[in-house]
């Protein structure tokens, strides 16, 4: 793999700060349409970003309509949630429709991301719980595939379970893999996937615009909040687009935005995971695809990321962020 560099910090004549990747657009035929960095199609996990394939059993197996599923539920079924009231609220209604609760879930506990959540539980000396972990949302949606079809809900994220195999099989297809795809555990303990990164936005496209993936792009369009939470990078992508773009993100780096219209995916990976240079990099990039409007690109909510400028705390100009593509 060859990174190219992506972004720079600059105070005065001096880089502070320089961060590497790689950037891909990629069509539904494979062709790949431009290329930041050379990534030599060695295989990268997918952490988050393959949360939407994680969810699609949900449809296929008919848990969807047998749970009387809203939009808003596989919303979070799909999210990297934040951990606010509104994302556990959509969690507990889940596990109460498929005859669960928290302590089926196999995830694993961390403090919630969003700040008024983790405040409430320090003031009301309270620990977090596995609903509170960010992956929650994607376990509540595995157990629902169990439950519908009578597996085992004790080992749902070991590798052998037909849930994985079948998702598995799920990424396969829809990524267009032939070879044997490099696995390992991902943070919540499910397995998690390796993939060249075009492959990624393959996958994104063949599953999005297909007819099993129509409700899982009405649910990311209809819910942006949901997928993410509050200023979150794939969140605000699909809420100032209003739907238009899908974007989802992942651990290290990652983000998938694809444009429906055109049938084309983008993805970016930032090699040291620093997420406002993925933020800075992923949105400088579609305004230079014009995915992204003039008016879109005034919306209050990017104003932040769409300023290259290094200001101290008396608003003084003291640096500029330069991008290398």
């Amino acid at each position: 793999m060859k990174p190219a560099s992506l972004l720079k910090i600059k105070r005065g004549n001096l880089t502070e700060r320089e961060h590497f990747g790689f950037i891909v657009v990629v069509d539904k035929s494979e062709n790949i349409l431009s290329e930041v960095g050379n990534s030599n199609n060695t295989p990268i996990f997918l952490r988050s970003c393959a949360k939407p394939f994680q969810a699609l059993p949900i449809i296929t197996s008919r848990a969807y309509g047998e749970f009387n599923f809203s939009l808003q539920e596989l919303a979070v079924c799909c999210s990297s949630h934040t951990g606010s009231s509104k994302h556990l609220e959509v969690i507990k209604i889940i596990l109460n429709k498929i005859g669960l609760n928290e302590g089926d879930l196999l995830c694993g506990i961390h403090e919630p991301i969003d700040i008024e959540a983790r405040n409430h539980l320090i003031s009301h000396s309270l620990k977090p719980s596995c609903l509170h972990n960010n992956c929650s949302g994607k376990h509540s949606g595995m157990l629902s595939v169990c439950v519908k079809n009578g597996w085992d809900i004790k080992y749902y994220p070991d590798f052998n379970h037909p849930l994985q195999c079948e998702i598995t099989d799920i990424i396969r297809k829809y990524c267009n893999i032939e070879e044997k795809i490099e696995t390992s555990i991902d943070g919540c303990s499910a397995p998690v996937h390796g993939i060249p990164l075009f492959k990624m936005g393959v996958g994104y496209l063949n599953l999005f615009l297909s007819n099993e993936g129509g409700l899982l792009r009405q649910a990311f369009m209809e819910n942006p909040t949901l997928i993410g939470g509050k200023g979150r990078l794939d969140s605000l992508i699909i809420e100032v687009t209003q739907g238009r773009l899908i974007s989802k993100t992942g651990a290290e780096g990652l983000c998938v935005v694809i444009n429906p219209d055109e049938e084309k995916a983008l993805v970016v990976k930032i090699m040291d995971a620093n997420m406002s240079a993925r933020t800075f990099v992923t949105l400088k990039y579609l305004e230079q695809l014009g995915w992204l409007t003039s008016k879109e690109l005034e919306n209050e909510h990017l104003k932040d990321f769409m300023d290259t400028r290094i200001k101290t705390f008396n608003n003084i100009t003291t640096g500029e962020i330069q991008f290398s593509f």
